[in-house]
């Protein structure tokens, strides 16, 4: 059995010996093997790209992609094209030493790139998917700083910043998101990569940064009317609850409390929970041999009744003093 090796080629001699009772005899013939120009073949497959909607041309280097184990490799001539120039085009420098795709602007979709190698007219291909994934959609003007920083969702006009959450833009330029949890809100970026935003319900400029505020979990928020900090639990909602650390105590959205305090003689009607920026009507009514004297802390004057804007918490004393007998026997005798 003669076994020729691979790729080679030339002239070798081949002896036949055999032997017989000790004796020997030889026979030997000539073997050529001639020439063959074998094809290139492909020695490293390139692998297949992914690519986003609007991304910079890419290079890929063709040096070993192919190989001729009777050529130089250098001289192998390389051609490529793309199943959808639409998408993206294919093309092969002079060196035939790099490959650049060339993403169409604005396409999304998949092509194949094929990459054949031609070596004394015989050639061999290379075949690549390219897949590219459309992009963000280009904001305009009329959308929030903090749409521009945030991504969108699967939804229109629907987007997510990772630690604060979903929110919906209209792009109308009017500078109004409405956010998953906080709803209606004005938001504006800091240079501390927190956001103030001016929230609906409270009625009051709040502040997030990451630090404070955790995603799902807990909300701390700075109130600009108090100058304290707030906290939320998001499962606080419909209507949201808040804790404010100035006064210590839980109100709803948008509520504010009115304290009455009264001195002995008299006590006081109209306190309790309001809506933000409603009117409370006070009234500080005197037990019998007792006058009312006036209002303090959050209210002045010396009305009996008086009416309170409600803007924030508010704590108003009334201070009664009792009676003179020369002013009781006035009130009895007049």
């Amino acid at each position: 059995t003669l076994d020729y090796q691979a790729d080679q080629y030339g002239m070798a001699t081949i002896m036949v010996t055999g032997t017989s009772n000790g004796q020997d005899a030889n026979t030997t013939f000539a073997v050529t093997v001639m020439a063959v120009d074998d094809a290139p073949v492909v020695a490293n497959a390139i692998p297949d790209v992914s690519a986003t909607e609007d991304d910079a041309d890419l290079t890929i280097d063709l040096s070993n992609v192919f190989n001729d184990v009777d050529d130089a490799n250098a001289s192998i001539t390389k051609v490529a094209s793309s199943s959808d120039e639409s998408l993206v085009t294919a093309t092969v420098d002079a060196n035939g030493t790099a490959l650049t795709l060339d993403y169409q602007a604005d396409q999304s979709g998949a092509a194949t790139i094929t990459v054949t190698g031609i070596s004394n007219g015989q050639s061999v291909s290379d075949s690549f998917e390219v897949e590219v994934t459309a992009g963000a959609p280009m904001l305009g003007d009329g959308y929030t700083e903090l749409t521009h920083i945030s991504v969108p969702s699967d939804s229109t006009n629907w987007f997510q910043l990772d630690w604060f959450g979903y929110f919906f833009d209209a792009g109308q330029g009017d500078g109004w998101i409405y956010h998953v949890d906080h709803g209606w809100i004005y938001p504006k970026l800091t240079s501390n990569d927190g956001i103030w935003f001016y929230d609906v319900g409270m009625q009051d400029w709040l502040w997030i940064n990451p630090l404070t505020y955790t995603l799902g979990q807990t909300h701390w928020l700075y109130s600009h009317a108090e100058e304290a900090w707030v906290f939320h639990a998001p499962s606080l909602r419909n209507p949201r609850w808040f804790y404010h650390y100035a006064i210590g105590k839980w109100r709803k959205e948008g509520t504010v409390g009115v304290t009455t305090e009264a001195t002995l003689g008299g006590y006081v009607t109209g306190s309790g929970i309001y809506a933000k920026g409603a009117s409370a009507i006070l009234t500080a009514i005197p037990d019998p041999g007792y006058t009312f004297a006036g209002w303090g802390k959050d209210a002045s004057g010396s009305s009996p009744t008086i009416t309170l804007d409600t803007d924030g918490e508010k704590v108003v004393t009334a201070t009664f003093r009792e009676l003179s007998p020369k002013e009781i026997a006035d009130a009895i005798f007049r």
